[in-house]
């Protein structure tokens, strides 16, 4: 059974979404949360952020970067021990 990736990632509720192909969501609030789903699901080739995460102060963070930056230390951790 092949498992689906994550296809896109938008910003909600001071969360992040993560969609994968088969277009089933999963949310995640915290930064191991979300590393914990980046970890057991991988990114696709072809991932995207949605517009949510340009505009992440419209979906309860305190600024429009905060959300990648969440995402983006999510990544880091889900990586540790990886290499």
């Amino acid at each position: 059974m092949k498992m689906e990736k994550i296809d896109f990632v938008t910003a909600e509720n001071k969360g992040i979404n993560i969609h994968l192909e088969n277009g089933k969501t999963h949310f995640g609030k915290t930064v191991p949360e979300i590393a914990k789903l980046i970890k057991k699901y991988k990114i696709s080739d072809n991932a995207y952020f949605g517009s949510s995460m340009d505009f992440a102060s419209e979906y309860g963070y305190k600024n429009n970067n905060a959300a990648k930056v969440k995402f983006n230390k999510a990544l880091k951790l889900s990586r540790k021990g990886a290499e």
